[in-house]
């Protein structure tokens, strides 16, 4: 996949996953509603934490892989760090993150997009996350909007 169809496969994935929860009103995302006992702040909290970790990990700053210990780890870090901020802080968080990543990526030179390991790297930290978080998401927010109803 060349770099256009890489941004447009991401930006996508992060639009249809960000669309769920982005209708509704802020006292909706903040209560512990999910599946796992987040919150859809914390679980945005979350895939801006890994596209932080992608952005370390291709710049070097953060060496990998790491193990699903490790992951399960990071991301009990990341929900003890990020619980107690406010929903305005999370989404801010995650735009100037999302933003950042793109820009990052629109930069990287070709031999590294190019590179197996740094596509499945990419892959895994953005749209296939997106993805794997997007049911969730998604059943929550029919069943607040069904609550909602009654």
């Amino acid at each position: 996949m060349n770099r256009e169809e890489l941004l447009e496969k991401i930006e996508t994935a992060r639009r249809e996953f960000d669309r769920l929860y982005q209708a509704l009103p802020v006292h909706a995302l903040e209560g512990p509603d999910l599946a796992n006992g987040w919150s859809v702040k914390d679980l945005l909290g979350h895939i801006a934490a890994w596209e932080e970790y992608l952005i370390a990990r291709l710049t070097g700053r953060e060496k990998g892989p790491i193990t699903d210990a490790e992951v399960d780890a990071r991301n009990e870090a990341t929900y003890r760090e990020r619980k107690d901020w406010e929903w305005e802080e999370v989404e801010t968080n995650a735009r100037e993150t999302f933003a950042e990543l793109l820009a990052f990526l629109r930069t990287l030179p070709p031999e590294r997009l190019d590179d197996p390991g740094v596509g499945q790297l990419i892959a895994v930290n953005t749209y296939e996350h997106y993805a794997e978080h997007r049911p969730m998401l998604a059943r929550w927010a029919r069943r607040w909007q069904h609550q909602r109803r009654r």
